[in-house]
């Protein structure tokens, strides 16, 4: 934590949200920075696991017991999303398990 110091002048009120003039600057960007690298990681797993099975050799074997939501198989049908998007959003990226 050397790389990232709140020193010098006194933090300025921002005078648009009252609450947030009271908040300590490190513990905001903390509690924002954490949830934004979490999110950007799944998205990355997400958007790899769609790119590995698009050209996958072995898709059936990859989705063979796949569940999918009427929601989902209405859109194929329809055309607007691809079976590999549709079985990325049945499965959680966010427990690496």
């Amino acid at each position: 934590m050397d790389y990232r110091k709140f020193e010098g002048k006194q933090w300025e009120n921002l005078g648009v949200i009252e609450f947030l003039d009271g908040i300590n600057p490190r513990v905001l960007s903390n509690n924002l920075l954490l949830p934004y690298l979490i999110a950007t990681l799944e998205d990355y797993f997400k958007s790899t696991y769609i790119a590995l099975l698009k050209y996958s050799n072995n898709k059936p074997k990859i989705l063979k017991g796949l569940r999918l939501v009427g929601d989902a198989v209405v859109s194929i049908a329809d055309g607007t999303i691809q079976l590999e998007d549709a079985a990325a959003s049945a499965m959680s990226f966010q427990n690496m398990g």
